[in-house]
């Protein structure tokens, strides 16, 4: 390469770049340390407000940046073209040349790698968030199960122990009115609780768990839900990728039906290129992809679950419809 080449790739660095002499005299600047100081080759390196308040010995060199030995990332105040002190981010390490020490000065806005740090964060919260979320429903939906469903089906036992008693029929009528009722409750209760938590995830796998849901929303939602649905195998997709895939694709058939009022969905699951591909297809009403971004927390949540597993989605939509929803997750960085 030549060395306009290398100069051209410095140049497009996303830190400052400051070369100086022992003597804090700059010899050269990339374009990105020269838009942040405005410092001018031939000029002295100014002294950050650490160097100018510490004290010093009798021969020490004041400024920290060429001392002998290189500094790690540290954070100072310096002065800039604009005669005000900008926080920067710095860290040095040295090089000879021709016979000459030369002091390479990396000088990075704290500001972007605080915004880079409260992104971390951020995704980090929101992880923690929604694995205590599906702690909870799964706890919630073993108690539905578990207790609530139980102690409602020994009530609908001890109900039929008076049926052979009853002479009355309208108290035969009103018994079976009460059967009926109850019998409805624990077929609310168990779709309750298979929507807190869908088991068979975690004991058939991702794609018979969404066959199986898909019986349930046809029913609960009175609409058609065509399938195209690769039988991946359990141990293909790690439990965190099938969970988060699951819950986006419900959410989007919920959303189909309550917002879209849509009456026919698709939902597409394959593998391509050791990738775990969805869609989610319905002939509903469609929105402003744009304008539900920043309003939707729905869709909001759909995005982030993609981003916790390294995944990405697409909204495909206009007001009048159709809406397509499809994403993919790698399955060897989830794996």
């Amino acid at each position: 390469m030549q060395v306009e080449s290398f100069q051209e790739v410095v140049d497009h660095l996303s830190e400052g770049v400051v070369i100086m002499d022992e003597n804090r005299t700059i010899h050269y600047l990339n374009q990105l340390a020269d838009k942040m100081t405005r410092w001018q080759v031939g000029e002295k390196v100014p002294y950050c407000s650490y160097c100018q308040l510490r004290e010093v010995a009798p021969g020490e060199e004041r400024c920290l940046l060429v001392r002998e030995e290189t500094l790690p990332v540290f954070q100072a105040h310096m002065p800039t073209y604009k005669g005000l002190k900008e926080s920067f981010q710095m860290s040095t390490s040295s090089i000879v040349l021709d016979g000459h020490k030369y002091i390479i000065l990396i000088l990075r806005n704290p500001k972007w790698s605080y915004e880079e740090q409260d992104q971390k964060v951020r995704h980090l919260l929101i992880q923690e968030t929604m694995k205590a979320e599906e702690s909870e429903r799964k706890r919630i939906a073993m108690e539905l199960h578990d207790h609530i469903g139980q102690s409602i089906y020994s009530v609908f036992l001890g109900l039929q122990t008076f049926k052979h008693s009853l002479r009355d029929e309208k108290y035969k009528n009103h018994l079976v009115n009460m059967e009926n009722q109850i019998e409805q409750t624990l077929e609310d209760l168990k779709r309750l609780s298979k929507e807190l938590h869908p088991s068979t995830l975690d004991h058939l796998g991702l794609a018979r768990a969404i066959n199986n849901a898909v019986q349930e929303w046809e029913n609960m939602y009175q609409v058609t839900i065509e399938t195209d649905i690769l039988d991946i195998g359990k141990n293909l997709v790690p439990r965190e990728v099938a969970l988060h895939v699951y819950r986006v694709i419900q959410e989007s058939v919920r959303n189909a039906v309550h917002h879209g009022k849509a009456d026919i969905i698709r939902i597409v699951l394959d593998l391509k290129e050791n990738r775990l591909y969805f869609q989610v297809f319905d002939n509903g009403i469609g929105f402003d992809v744009e304008e539900k971004r920043n309003t939707s927390l729905g869709l909001y949540h759909m995005l982030e679950r993609m981003e916790i597993v390294g995944g990405e989605l697409r909204c495909f939509s206009k007001k009048g419809g159709p809406t397509r929803l499809e994403g993919y997750v790698p399955l060897e960085r989830s794996s």
